[in-house]
């Protein structure tokens, strides 16, 4: 769908309200996915439960889902440092991101300094270097949104009733490794995290350093906006449908949860739903 620029091009901020949520699926014990829903300013950091509302001309809003990967005790443990630390870096941001550019550039680098987290971490501890975590990230300036992407994962946007896709198909990795292998001694558990890095290509942690892909998309009075991790195994019908309710984010993310479990969704998920609206549009 070719994007239009809102009414106004100059708007300095819309009102925004996001929720989030992310469940264990059936696979494993311990749910490796996490999210991320802060409203920011210079001085709060919003403990994102059930949801957060704001003015982009008065705080920020940092978005994300993350999809951990390497096991129970090293996945959920990636995700919620990812989770932890892009928050973190965005708040700590805000006053000097002005504009689009900056915010950008200031996404960019929450998603290097959680790639770093992990990775050290991994440095640190033999059993971490499985550990990785897959990363849609969001964030608003003025209203203009930008939207950072490593790995899999799903950003989309329900705009007039259409759901378009705002990244690429999945281009996730590990087919071929067992991490639930037994392993004899550290040196073979070395070896294993040694062949899970020369396999993987994208993922934060997974490489010391590694390419974010981003994107930026002007907003439209009442566009709302979906971050899932590849748990969320919906057609793009149903989420459409479920989006276009007028119901608050919140509720949102627990219809979409509960049409996933409906439908004998397998593996951990994490959705995150923001709706912007603002008086500059009307």
């Amino acid at each position: 769908m070719p994007w239009q620029k809102p009414p106004s091009s100059h708007v300095s901020g819309v009102s925004f309200a996001a929720a989030g949520l992310t469940r264990g699926g059936k696979i494993r014990g311990v749910n490796e996915d996490a999210v991320l829903v802060q409203a920011l300013s210079s001085s709060h950091l919003s403990d994102g439960a059930p949801g957060v509302q704001g003015d982009t001309s008065m705080h920020g809003i940092a978005l994300g889902v993350f999809d951990g990967m390497g096991g129970s005790g090293v996945g959920d443990v990636a995700s919620q440092l990812a989770a932890a630390t892009v928050g973190d870096h965005l708040r700590r941001a805000f006053d000097r991101a002005v504009d689009v550019t900056a915010w950008a550039q200031a996404l960019h680098e929450a998603m290097d300094a959680a790639n770093q987290a992990i990775f050290r971490l991994g440095q640190a501890d033999v059993r971490m270097r499985f550990g990785g975590a897959a990363a849609i990230v969001a964030t608003v300036s003025g209203a203009t949104l930008i939207v950072g992407h490593v790995d899999d994962g799903r950003a989309c946007l329900l705009r007039g009733g259409k759901l378009t896709s705002l990244t690429r198909a999945d281009h996730s990795l590990l087919a071929g490794l067992d991490l639930t292998a037994p392993v004899e001694s550290l040196e073979e558990l070395e070896a294993a995290a040694r062949r899970w890095h020369a396999m993987a290509t994208s993922g934060l942690g997974t490489k010391e350093s590694i390419d974010v892909e981003d994107a930026t998309f002007p907003l439209c009075e009442g566009d709302t906006l979906l971050l899932c991790t590849n748990g969320v195994e919906l057609p793009d019908e149903q989420i459409a449908a479920l989006l276009s309710r007028s119901d608050p984010p919140e509720e949102l993310c627990a219809a979409l949860d509960a049409a996933c479990a409906a439908g004998e969704v397998f593996d951990d998920r994490a959705v995150v739903v923001a709706r912007f609206s603002g008086d500059e549009w009307t």
